[in-house]
């Protein structure tokens, strides 16, 4: 009796046991499959190469392909035979071999009429077949890639053709253009990155993809070009709230807060002096808590080096960088305090400026651009805009604020650095150069006729809206502010030039 209660108690004892090897035994198979899985290629249908409307109609597969091969062979074949026959003559070798060749060669072309353009996937690469089908497919490895971000490649009056941009390390850049691909096959291409190539930038504004696709296939009727990319902003920055430094704060152990100046998302503007009393401004910027450290590391590297290329700035009219530092994890930027309301606020306070004084700061600021654009590298200031220009007691401009903190939050977030009213279309798809800060030139211009922001992404004309201006200077503006950038003036020495030679045309 006690041998077969023990028994019964060892047998219940055991089954739990065997239940749990078996549970782990599936769990290691299962596991097995899913890395198999992962490990096998994906491939995507991605009509790139000529004949791509009418691959489309049909959806030409790889053995109708064949199919269609075998067909040319047999039917030259059987008009090689027939007409042997007609005109009574002997088949001989070398015709069949003609006719043979004749036939490989349309099968040839059928092939590159037909050619297989799909997207491949998998856990190390990513290929994208090009324009021409006889091309080899690039094949890109996921930890190559550096930057992501949604572009649009079409060209001025041209409908828009939005394209997924993939950014090597070496600088390389690769498209993928959204109307080659079919709907459903953007998830897929949006978890293969986020899952592979989870270090690079701008990840975040693949949230909006299928939004980009639909508007371009014109699902999207209600909503304008300016609306798509100004909705897809949130999803860009991707930051929240943090707490900013309180009045009477000490920084670096010799400077007091007394005030803030701005806030918004993971930066701050105070006003700070030291024990002596002399002002100064302190920019702060802070990167989101979940970013991984080679991210961090990355973003403050570009931070630093934005930093050091500001402080060797030296004009009369941009405030000068004296110090950058890290301190209890945010960055600091330490920069000369000038007395004065921004533009934004001096043309609030005293409305709409007359051409003669717009005409004097225009000059001004297209000094200050042509100083920068001509370093050596080039300085592309980004977000030139009313916000960042102090109009001084003797009515002189100083451009007081630089991108260097909003880039260092770009390089972890993929953000686009601006105001949309001031950015030109190439800066919003992720393509800054220095006439892009002209065109940002224009749009202060603008600004400082009308009183008003500029339409997004337009040519402005204040005449249009209004204001009364000379021709010259509706022409300047107008000029300054072209989508196309080979419209634009070449460079800020040219907008320089335009207004010191224009001046007496004044009216």
């Amino acid at each position: 009796m006690f041998e077969k209660k023990d028994t019964a108690t060892n047998d219940t004892a055991i089954q739990p046991f065997f239940r749990n090897l078996n549970l782990a035994q599936a769990t290691i198979q299962q596991t097995g499959v899913d890395a198999e899985q992962r490990q096998k290629a994906t491939s995507i249908q991605y009509r790139a190469a000529w004949g791509a409307t009418i691959r489309a109609r049909l959806n030409f597969s790889l053995r109708t392909k064949l199919l269609v091969q075998t067909f040319f062979l047999i039917a030259f074949y059987v008009v090689a035979v027939s007409s042997s026959r007609w005109v009574h003559l002997k088949l001989s070798e070398s015709l069949i071999a003609v006719y043979m060749f004749v036939a490989w060669l349309i099968c040839c072309v059928g092939t590159v009429l037909l050619p297989d353009d799909r997207l491949g996937l998998d856990r190390l690469a990513i290929s994208i077949p090009g324009r021409n089908p006889l091309d080899i497919k690039p094949k890109i490895l996921w930890s190559k890639i550096e930057e992501v971000a949604l572009c649009d490649l079409a060209k001025p009056k041209e409908g828009s053709k939005f394209a997924l941009k993939l950014v090597e390390v070496s600088g390389e850049e690769h498209y993928i253009m959204l109307a080659l691909l079919e709907r459903e096959a953007l998830p897929t291409i949006v978890s293969y990155l986020q899952e592979c190539a989870s270090h690079a930038r701008g990840l975040a504004q693949l949230k909006e993809i299928e939004r980009f696709y639909d508007y371009q296939s014109g699902k999207l009727e209600q909503v304008s070009y300016t609306q798509l990319w100004e909705s897809s902003c949130p999803a860009q920055f991707g930051l929240t709230s943090f707490t900013p430094l309180a009045p009477k704060e000490r920084v670096q152990g010799a400077f007091t807060v007394v005030k803030q100046i701005a806030a918004g998302g993971f930066s701050a503007i105070y006003l700070i002096e030291d024990d002596e009393g002399s002002k100064f401004v302190l920019k702060e910027s802070v990167l989101p808590p979940n970013l991984d450290e080679a991210c961090k590391n990355k973003a403050t590297e570009q931070f630093q080096r934005e930093a050091t290329i500001l402080a060797k700035l030296n004009h009369p009219q941009i405030a000068k960088v004296f110090d950058h530092f890290v301190e209890n994890g945010r960055n600091y930027l330490r920069m000369e305090y000038i007395d004065g309301p921004n533009l934004r606020k001096y043309v609030a306070d005293n409305h709409a400026q007359p051409e003669d004084i717009t005409a004097k700061w225009a000059e001004e600021m297209a000094s200050l651009l042509a100083y920068l654009h001509h370093l050596s590298p080039p300085v592309v200031h980004r977000d030139f805009s009313p916000d960042n220009i102090v109009v001084r007691k003797d009515s002189k401009l100083v451009l007081i604020d630089f991108g260097a903190a909003n880039e260092f939050i770009g390089a972890a977030t993929g953000t686009l650095v601006g105001k949309h009213a001031y950015m030109a279309p190439e800066q919003i798809r992720g393509n800054a150069e220095p006439v892009s800060d002209i065109y940002s030139l224009g749009a202060c211009t603008f600004f400082c006729l009308t009183g008003r922001d500029p339409e997004p992404i337009c040519t402005s004309s204040p005449m249009r809206d209004g204001a009364k201006v000379s021709q010259w200077m509706d022409q300047f503006v107008k000029r300054c502010t072209q989508l196309d950038t080979a419209e634009r003036f070449h460079s800020a020495h040219d907008c320089l030039s335009y207004l010191q030679n224009s001046n007496d045309k004044i009216a």
